[in-house]
């Protein structure tokens, strides 16, 4: 329970409801965790995401499917604000920053922005009383007067697997387990990974790649899958709501993102003290050893840290142990949460 007065938050999803993703898992434990704080705490996004946040939470449904310049949606908003009167109100990405912007001539309250990845610009953050990064990289590219780094945490729950357990190496000729978890998006790069596959195939002919998530490109990954005759070494399950055991039957997890904010699969992978490696994004670059990032983000490269982590994993586990303990100890829901329910006091207070 928060030792201060309880505040009143409205967190704002500007997402069109049609993906459940980083910034939206994000916003729910950020929600949750600020609730059991002892303040009251009001969600306004897409309808389809009312089930994701439960009482004691407050949900309010908005068409923010419809165009951030649309005048019906600023109205609808401005209502929504006006009638929770909150003291922060706090935008969850570009879009609801943007949005923001507009309705804050309706009730005028302290506003937050939290930027989830790179943009080309964050003219949208500019009216924001603070900006909040999620990575070090985003913090660094900020201009803002009070900008803040707070890392993405996970629930201490999700604590799986010995750090002391080894991959299992042992086992003569068995299938080598390889795990990818993401929307499926051109970001995430699943494209490049797949093409990188064939050649571990070729050196490690037990390897078999599982990529969880659903999205806009199953149809043309499954092609690419089919096209490089790469079936019965690549699985393509759909999203799942529970990704713990993937993490715990898996010798290594593979992030092949074109970019990234802070990943919550390098989060959950190195919590299951499950060794990662990645291609050069944010977030990976903050926490894994350079053996564990690729030179850029050809199939060439990628499918090279590949083949030389798998023949080496014992190796790769051992050099991510300090990723691992670092990761259970200050990556944590708790942790994110009252940096920003600090930096919420620090706004009110000037």
């Amino acid at each position: 329970m928060n030792s201060q007065a309880p505040l009143t938050i409205a967190l704002v999803l500007g997402t069109p409801g049609t993906t459940w993703g980083g910034m939206e898992k994000h916003t729910e434990e950020l929600a949750e965790a600020l609730a059991e704080r002892g303040h009251q705490v009001h969600i306004i996004a897409h309808r389809t995401f009312s089930e994701r946040f439960p009482r004691p939470l407050h949900f309010h449904p908005c068409p923010v499917q419809l165009g951030r310049k649309n005048p019906w949606l600023w109205l609808k908003l401005a209502r929504l604000v006006r009638r929770i009167r909150p003291d922060i109100l706090h935008a969850q990405g570009n879009k609801a920053a943007s949005l923001i912007s507009h309705v804050r001539t309706f009730f005028p309250c302290s506003t937050i922005g939290t930027i989830h990845g790179i943009k080309s610009n964050e003219r949208a953050f500019a009216g924001c009383s603070a900006l909040i990064a999620v990575s070090r990289s985003v913090y660094d590219r900020l201009n803002h007067p009070a900008r803040k780094l707070i890392y993405n945490g996970i629930k201490s729950g999700q604590d799986l697997g010995e750090l002391s357990a080894p991959p299992r190496l042992d086992e003569k000729n068995r299938t080598i387990n390889v795990l990818a978890v993401g929307r499926l998006v051109p970001v995430k790069g699943f494209d490049t990974l797949i093409r990188a596959w064939k050649p571990v195939v070729d050196a490690l002919p037990q390897s078999h790649l599982t990529i969880l998530g659903e999205g806009e490109q199953r149809h043309s990954l499954e092609k690419l899958v089919a096209e490089l005759v790469l079936g019965e070494h690549v699985a393509l399950p759909g999203h799942q709501n529970n990704t713990a055991p993937w993490y715990s039957n898996s010798d290594l997890t593979v992030i092949s993102s074109r970019r990234e904010g802070f990943s919550y699969v390098l989060l959950e992978a190195l919590m299951a003290g499950c060794p990662v490696i990645s291609t050069p994004v944010s977030g990976p670059q903050e926490l894994l050893p350079p053996e564990a990032i690729t030179r850029d983000h050809s199939p060439s490269s990628l499918a090279e840290l590949l083949i030389s982590s798998l023949r080496h994993l014992t190796d790769l586990r051992d050099k991510e142990q300090p990723s691992m303990r670092r990761v259970r100890i200050e990556f944590t829901v708790t942790a994110m949460a009252e940096q920003t329910e600090k930096v919420y006091l620090e706004v009110l207070w000037k």
